[in-house]
């Protein structure tokens, strides 16, 4: 009797670390009708918080209970794979200098990416932790092996955080790289909390949507929008923004979607910043309870045209699990969809560097494991 409930408690516990992990808002209201924002404008808060382009809600359909069976007690074994996934191994020495005459991009797993461009190294949305949580002993568990430690990190010019989820934005992988790298560029209401985890002052840049910043003479790092929300906890829900990344350098130009649902302003940022050389897209954690804030393998296809992108490498998929689909489901379903479209395209390993000069063949190496 004992066993069983220590068993339903750990249950219950990794749980709430869960969907602390995921910030679901259990109450989402849109901004009032009369005040709507286009896909041109800056953030605008209604009623204390921040608000998506026209004032779309994406509270999910169901409530925290019904998420939390689905979650844990609904579950089906092929969400997480029974092998041991691939992993190209990275060192410093291999990752050598940034290279000045194409655009390099490293996935590191999940949202975690290395950009080379114009010879600056950025890195994005950082969790090199074994868990996307607010605790390391429950919550969505990595089952992606890392191609390499954060400690063991070169020199990075820029951080770029999308937003404050924990999948996004890790604490433990922060510090680690908190000497290593010479900016961080957050979204509005995030400032605070990387300079309570010891970030000094003058190494973070807080942006809002549209906000350019211009690094080392060469670069241009504009946040741009996307349709999403923001929250580490119950009582924090969008009290700061989320977004995306357009970067512009001289003859190269990179996307990066962090979380976003399907929206308009895609059209808007293409226009403004593309055509692009790569576009970093997120293609999984989709589910029919929260439709409007990811995007499925379909609709980032199409966003990605609407962005006037070159090469689609995706991400936000076989890492964690995020949602109830089985995890190379996202894989499967943009390989069919990106070649019925005719994009050009590509799927590395986790550490299997990709360039736009020569990009690797998009192989579905997912499909030798289980």
């Amino acid at each position: 009797m004992r066993d069983s409930v220590n068993t339903d408690l750990k249950i219950l516990v990794a749980g709430l670390a869960a969907l602390a992990a995921l910030a679901w808002p259990g109450d989402g209201r849109g901004g009032s009708e009369g005040e709507k924002m286009d896909c041109a404008a800056s953030s605008r808060i209604f009623g204390g918080e921040y608000q998506n382009p026209g004032g779309v809600d994406i509270t999910p359909s169901a409530g925290h209970a019904t998420l939390f069976y689905r979650f844990f007690l609904d579950g089906r074994e092929d969400q997480e794979p029974k092998s041991t996934l691939p992993v190209e191994p990275l060192t410093a020495e291999k990752l050598g200098s940034p290279p000045e005459d194409r655009v390099r991009v490293t996935w590191m797993g999940h949202s975690t990416l290395m950009i080379d461009i114009a010879g600056i190294r950025l890195l994005t949305d950082p969790n090199l932790s074994r868990r996307a949580s607010p605790v390391s002993w429950a919550g969505p568990r990595r089952f992606l092996p890392l191609p390499m430690e954060a400690e063991n990190f070169p020199k990075l010019d820029a951080v770029l955080i999308s937003h404050n989820h924990y999948d996004h934005l890790d604490q433990a992988t922060i510090r680690k790289l908190m000497d290593k790298t010479g900016r961080f560029l957050v979204p509005k209401g995030v400032g605070a909390l990387l300079r309570e985890w010891g970030a000094p002052e003058e190494k973070v840049v807080e942006m809002d949507w549209w906000q350019e910043y211009r690094l080392d003479g060469k670069l241009t790092l504009a946040y741009t929008p996307a349709q999403h929300f923001s929250a580490r906890g119950l009582s924090d829900r969008n009290k700061a923004l989320w977004g995306s990344w357009a970067v512009v350098g001289p003859g190269a130009r990179v996307y990066f979607s962090g979380d976003t649902g399907m929206f308009d302003c895609f059209k808007t940022i293409g226009e403004k910043y593309g055509p692009f050389d790569f576009t970093l897209m997120h293609i999984g954690a989709y589910a029919d309870v929260w439709p409007k804030a990811h995007m499925t393998p379909e609709d980032a296809v199409a966003a990605h045209m609407a962005l006037r992108g070159g090469i689609f490498l995706p991400i936000h998929w076989g890492a964690f699990r995020m949602a109830f689909h089985p995890w190379k489901e996202p894989a499967e379903r943009f390989y069919a969809e990106a070649q019925k479209s005719g994009i050009k395209f590509t799927l590395p390993k986790a550490g299997q560097m990709v360039d736009n000069v020569s990009p690797a063949p998009a192989e579905p190496w997912w499909r030798s494991f289980e």
